[in-house]
């Protein structure tokens, strides 16, 4: 295949070397930063998709579609959600990430996208009981908000057959009891017995469920 336009043509996008490509990427996901236009989401999630082997752009893509306010975001999503090749992309990502802050971020993200019912809603499933296995593993110190989303994530999947296995095939009963036991064993810690307090109920009764 001919990879270079003709004389007197200009060049495709897809033409340019990947080199320039690159740049082009990292830009549009710079200038996403700098002004969130909603029109601009399939160029960073392209920019993630065609580049998610590289862990530096496909953090900052992850950061940029979830910066700016929780509304921002929440209007965000449906089109998210509607990008072709994303979820794998995403599932991709997360298997190579290790960072705490990272993962809580594109399970929230995951989230985000199945409250909006994609249409390869299974796939995200899938991924949020990853990103729910890998968050539990990753995470040393948990916040109200970091639990909460865990718990979220946990219910949507208890919320259909093939999520159900997903937890069993992952353990996250078990990375669950084991968190939250450390969690009601930390007595000297104010935020830690915040946490029991908040979701005692709740997580309780999921770890009956999923046990």
């Amino acid at each position: 295949e001919d990879r270079h336009a003709a004389p007197g043509k200009l060049m495709t996008e897809a033409q340019l070397p990947r080199e320039m490509r690159h740049f082009l990427a990292l830009l549009k996901v710079h200038r996403f930063e700098q002004k969130s236009h909603i029109l601009a989401i399939p160029d960073v999630v392209k920019a993630i998709v065609d580049f998610k082997d590289d862990p530096e752009l496909s953090r900052l893509g992850m950061r940029a579609l979830m910066s700016g306010t929780a509304m921002e975001q929440e209007m965000r999503l449906p089109t998210i959600g509607r990008c072709p090749n994303f979820v794998k992309s995403v599932r991709r990502i997360m298997h190579r990430e290790s960072m705490q802050e990272l993962l809580q971020l594109q399970l929230r993200l995951v989230l985000g996208i199945l409250d909006n019912d994609p249409s390869d809603y299974q796939e995200w499933v899938e991924c949020a009981v990853f990103a729910t296995a890998k968050v539990l593993q990753a995470t040393a110190v948990w916040t109200t908000n970091s639990w909460e989303v865990i718990l979220q994530a946990i219910e949507e999947a208890m919320s259909t057959p093939q999520g159900k296995i997903l937890l069993q095939n992952f353990n996250v009963a078990l990375a669950l009891y084991k968190e939250w036991e450390k969690l009601k064993d930390a007595h000297d810690d104010a935020l830690a017995k915040m946490i029991v307090a908040s979701f005692h109920d709740q997580t309780e009764r999921i770890l009956e469920i999923i046990g």
